[in-house]
Parts: C-alpha cells; structure tokens; sequence
C-alpha cells in the first residue's frame, strides 16, 4: 500500500500548473546532466562501479531533481520515466561485469533528458530579468 501511496504523491495532481524555466537553465541542466552521466561512465569504463553509481545518484540531485517542478508541470509521464531511468542506470552501474550496458544506458539517459529539457516552455533572459 505504502509504495502505491508514494508512487501518486509523486505523480501530483497535475495542478501545479506551468512553470517556465529561463532558456538558459533549461540548457545548463541538460549540459550538466551529460557531463557528470559523461563521468559516471568513465569511472565505470575505469572499474569503479560504486563510485559510478554513486556519481549517477549525485547526478539526479544536483542537476535533474532541481528542474523536477516546471518538468513534472510540462510533462510528468516523462518525468517519471526519467526519474526511474535514473534509479536504473546507477544500479547497472554497481553490477558486476564490464558495464558496457550501463555506460551505454547513461548515454541514452543523457540524450532522453536533452529531448524533455528541450521540450519545456522557457522564457527568453530578457523577460525573465524583466528586460534588463
């Protein structure tokens, strides 16, 4: 019962409404997104599966989870997924073996997150500083 209460508390009601975020975020968390996924992939390259899970899971925190609201607000089917993706990419990156499949999983999570990030309604820098 519990994880299907967290799971549509973490759906929302959907009412949250549209929160445009400035170009510039939008881009800078997709660009942030590909390079610690980037690193994730090479210490896994490297044979350090825990500190590339761990590196993912960082990852989620400090550049995904914060574009989460206006995200979920834009498109919560697919901020859901890319939240899930996130959880399995770290925990293919922690398997034992040569973790071609994760480091090519982190890949493709990186180009799903450009494509959403790239979706989003954004307010150009001139109208989100009020034209200054």
């Amino acid at each position: 019962m519990w994880p299907f209460l967290t799971f549509l508390l973490a759906c929302g009601s959907g009412a949250d409404g549209l929160h445009p975020v400035s170009e510039d975020a939008a881009q800078s968390a997709s660009t942030a997104v590909r390079q610690c996924l980037d690193t994730a992939s090479r210490l896994r390259s490297e044979e350090h599966p825990e500190k590339a899970s761990s590196a993912v899971l960082a990852c989620y925190s400090a550049h995904f989870e914060p574009m989460e609201r206006p995200l979920r607000a834009h498109n919560r089917k697919a901020t859901l997924s890319l939240e899930y993706e996130f959880g399995r990419v770290a925990g293919h990156m922690a398997q034992a073996g040569n973790g071609s499949e994760a480091i090519g999983m982190a890949g493709r999570l990186a180009d799903r997150v450009e494509r959403v990030l790239a979706s989003m309604p954004v307010v150009s820098a001139a109208a989100d500083t009020g034209g200054k």
